[in-house]
């Protein structure tokens, strides 16, 4: 025997009995004298190459194999037969090994037999949960969303996701699937569709998460900041399945935003506009762009801005602001920010300056760029959009290929454009009943038709290509850069005249007010049309260019033609509509029937030089019998050395006004003059006295002589009321100085005359009769009458005298006496407000006149402007002088 007693076997024996593994006869035998066998049990596993568990082994009772050999030793042991099986597993193996099911070796053993037995043990199935990420991070949903209108699509963040699966190290033990997705802060929102309108509310069934498949997940930001992504399986209680730790990833919801800025609208209205100083304007800095909020961005027309055109329109002003490094997980500096354009319709394009610079496209920017610093951009309009913000700039995000299958993330951050381009700016012009005032044509303006202001006013239309309603627009009147110069005045401006000092009611209106930086504005109607009145300036010659600019275009209301600066980026400008400031005056010729004076084509040809259009109505006759008493006298009356009985037509102080009175006035003639052309003027007033030459012999019943003046007419009958030429007549004696009347009706005018006031007196018989010793004188009083050459009276009325010998002086007089009637020559303080004084006027007790001449020939002063004090005016320019120019350009001319 080994040395143990018969009872030690025995009770071994009994041992293995009593474990179900006794010896196959169940008889206890003696023991004898030949060797016991030896058992050993080896549990070991093959998968991935042999391996040596660590395990308890039921055999003769129950044995630990050792972790290093696997072997389980039960020593010597009676012979027989013997069922060997592995126990438990143990520690470390038993977390990734399992007992196969019938894992039982039956073994017989003789005396001196000493075997070992495999037992084979299965490797578990190994269940590791796998999330994959699209992107390290998610973007903020910053609610754009929430804020559009109804009838705009929904712009959202584009959801990153992420690919959820597990691998199986041993498909034996099947894993049925299922799991739990977290994140931890809940920054995101998870969903089930791309779509993300199922959202993930509970664990992730085996269906959901099942084996040999791929379930992505959607993400998308709630919040900003970096949060713990998490994959937990389920776990399904077999013991051939071990799940791995927890899948987990780093990640982040960051905030893409870009900050789009447009014109304060408040702040420029508050702006001075420097209009009277170019310089000053080029100088003037503008407030900075403003930055718009969310609901200005995506909502109502977004940020407006005009189509391109040689640079002249403005840009948006862009922040891509710098990013917060505590949001973004490791990994991501590589990442690139996007930002794309696109557009249902137009177009924009985006640069890196306010002005000229090249166009940056694409615009990338590296994450580890923007945590060192924001991103200025601007942004310019394309063509123009055929509907509110169907132009957009997105701000996403995208990285290199790798990994899983990405797409570019967009609308991070967004903002909708409106680009607009103004097509049309035109005079919209609708004649009142006071007559048009708009000469298409000849693009004049006549101001005078209505009263100063209203006779200025003009409103000016523009039109977008695309009926867009609500659009701001600004129109402006752009003066020409020859105003108030020779080539629009026709002269310069006086140099005592100081633009700043000129009053700002004689110059163009195009603001709230003259100071005013922005131009008056109106939002488009339905149509993309919108209108304004303005109000152009009161100098004659002047010139405006209509124009329009957007709201967003505020560096346009500095336009000034001629500037070297400001003349560079224009707004829109009329194609066709210049506006030139003219005056408008009908005139009506009244003269006697068969009198016809030459056309007053000198008198509309000065007036065109002050930009007024002299139009001639009409001509009507008068004579005899429709003129008043008095009207008409024998030419040789009125003429010197004429004997013609003709009758000729005579206007004075006393006929005047009924003449006047023939004017035919028209609602549409507004401004109208008279001209009323005789062939004389003579005012009656007075008497004067002449004395005849001695009578020194018998001349009864003869005419003698009397010159009662060299300068006034007398005329019979007498102008005024009809009588006798003379009021009284008689004669006396050297040697008696008594007066001896003479009847009224033996005087008579002169056939031919000498004088004006030649008139013959017939002499009574006289007794006794004159003698050399004792002469007889005859002496007259008469009414007299003073000759002029025209005049002004009453506004409306001008007398003109038409001398065939002096044709000059007929149109100088016209010209002149229109002149008086429209406030020329200006006394001072008459002039138009603000102006200085006209250097020359005098009154020298005919009215005020200009006195600009060229010096005295003999005792005749050389006049030479149309305004001048006496005439004829030999010397003269027939027009207004370089002096008086600019007064009748500012004057108002609304003198009915």
């Amino acid at each position: 025997m080994s040395g143990k007693s018969t009872n030690q076997a025995a009770a071994l024996d009994k041992q293995m009995q009593k474990d179900g593994d006794g010896a196959v006869d169940g008889s206890a035998q003696p023991c004898p004298k030949a060797q016991r066998p030896t058992l050993l049990a080896k549990v070991t596993c093959d998968v991935d190459g042999p391996k040596t568990i660590h395990a308890t082994v039921n055999g003769v009772g129950q044995k630990a194999s050792k972790a290093k050999t696997g072997i389980a030793d039960f020593g010597a042991v009676q012979p027989g037969t013997y069922t060997v099986s592995v126990g438990t597993i143990l520690a470390p193996d038993d977390k990734d090994y399992v007992i196969l099911p019938g894992s039982t070796s039956t073994v017989t053993l003789g005396p001196g037999d000493k075997q070992t037995i495999d037992l084979k043990v299965d490797k578990k199935n190994i269940v590791t949960p796998k999330l994959e990420l699209e992107y390290k991070v998610v973007m903020l949903d910053r609610g754009l969303g929430e804020l559009q209108e109804a009838s705009q699509p929904k712009l959202l963040p584009d959801p990153t996701y992420v690919e959820l699966s597990f691998s199986e190290s041993n498909k034996t033990y099947p894993y049925p699937g299922g799991g739990k997705f977290s994140c931890t802060p809940a920054n995101v929102d998870v969903f089930l569709d791309a779509a993300c309108t199922q959202k993930l509310t509970a664990d992730l069934t085996p269906q959901q998460l099942a084996p040999d498949t791929k379930l992505k997940l959607y993400l998308r930001g709630t919040k900003a900041g970096k949060f713990k992504a998490k994959l937990e399986l389920t776990d399904p209680n077999l013991p051939g399945v071990r799940l791995d730790e927890p899948a987990t990833e780093a990640m982040g919801v960051v905030e893409l935003e870009m900050v789009v800025h447009q014109h304060s609208r408040e702040k420029l209205l508050k702006l001075d506009g420097k209009p009277d100083d170019a310089d000053a304007l080029e100088s003037l800095k503008l407030p900075k762009q403003k930055a718009m909020d969310d609901a200005g961005k995506v909502t109502k027309m977004g940020r407006l801005l005009h189509a391109q055109d040689s640079g002249s329109f403005s840009r948006a002003r862009l922040l891509i602001k710098k990013y917060t490094k505590k949001h973004w997980p490791d990994g991501t500096d590589d990442y690139e920010i996007v930002l794309t354009t696109t557009a249902a319709s137009g177009g924009l394009a985006i640069h890196t300056k306010e002005w000229d610079d090249e166009l940056k496209d694409p615009v990338k920017i590296r994450v580890a760029d923007l945590k060192a610093k924001e991103h200025e951009f601007w942004v310019e309009g394309g063509s123009a959009t055929n509907a509110l913000l169907d132009a957009k700039l997105d701000l996403g995000m995208d990285r290199a290929d790798g990994g899983l299958a990405k797409t570019a993330k967009r609308h991070g951050d967004w903002a909708g454009f409106t680009v607009v381009k103004i097509d049309e700016v035109k005079v919209d012009y609708q004649a009142p009943a006071s007559g048009p005032a708009w000469d298409a044509a000849q693009k004049r303006f006549y101001i005078n038709l209505q009263q100063d202001t209203d006779g200025r006013k003009v409103t000016i239309g523009a039109k977008l290509s695309v009926a867009l309603a609500d659009v701001e627009l600004h129109v402006m009147l752009a003066p020409d850069k020859d105003n108030r110069k020779q080539a629009n005045w026709n002269v310069d401006m006086p140099k005592s005249w100081k633009w700043k000092d000129i009053s700002s009611s004689l110059k163009h209106l195009d603001k709230v007010k003259y100071k005013k930086y922005l131009h008056l504005s109106a939002k488009t109607d339905a149509t993309g049309y919108a209108k304004v009145e303005v109000i152009l300036s009161r100098f004659g010659g002047d010139k405006f260019q209509p124009a329009a600019y957007i709201e967003q275009d505020p560096h346009l209301a500095k336009y000034v033609d001629g500037h070297g600066e400001l003349e560079k980026r224009k707004p829109v400008l009329a194609k066709d509509d210049s506006i030139t400031v003219w005056r408008k005056v009908w005139y009506q010729l009244s003269k006697a029937a068969g009198f016809n004076p030459p056309a007053a084509d000198v008198t509309k040809s000065a007036y065109e030089e002050v930009y007024t259009e002299l139009v001639l109505d009409k001509i009507k006759d008068f004579d005899v019998g429709s003129a008043p008493a008095q009207t008409f006298y024998p030419q040789y009356m009125l003429d010197m050395n004429s004997t013609s009985t003709t009758l000729v037509a005579n206007i004075g102080s006393y006929n005047k006004l009924a003449l006047s009175a023939r004017l035919d006035t028209q609602p549409d003639q507004p401004v109208k003059r008279h001209l009323m052309v005789c062939a004389y003027q003579c005012d009656p007033g007075g008497t004067a006295l002449g004395q005849s030459d001695p009578v020194e012999s018998d001349m009864s019943g003869q005419y003698i002589d009397i010159d009662v003046s060299s300068e006034l007419y007398v005329v019979d009958p007498e102008m005024e009321n009809g009588g006798p030429m003379a009021t009284s007549i008689y004669w006396y004696r050297d040697s008696d100085s008594t007066r001896v009347p003479i009847p009224a009706n033996e005087a008579r005018v002169a056939k031919p005359r000498q004088t004006p006031g030649h008139i013959q007196v017939r002499l009574p018989a006289i007794v006794p009769p004159p003698s050399a010793a004792d002469a007889v004188y005859v002496v007259a009083r008469c009414h007299t009458a003073e000759d002029f050459l025209g005049e002004s009276f009453g506004v409306r009325h001008t007398l003109a005298v038409y001398d065939p010998t002096e044709n000059d002086d007929y149109f100088d007089t016209i010209t002149h006496e229109f002149g008086h009637s429209f406030n020329q020559t200006p006394r001072p303080g008459k002039q138009p407000k603000s102006l200085p004084k006209h250097p020359k006027q005098k009154d020298k007790g005919q009215g005020n006149h200009c006195r600009v001449n060229g010096g005295k020939a003999g005792k005749k002063i050389k006049y030479e402007c149309v305004m001048y004090d006496a005439g004829p005016m030999k010397w003269g320019i027939h027009k207004f002088c370089p002096k008086c120019q600019p007064y009748v350009l500012a004057e108002d001319f609304h003198r009915p």
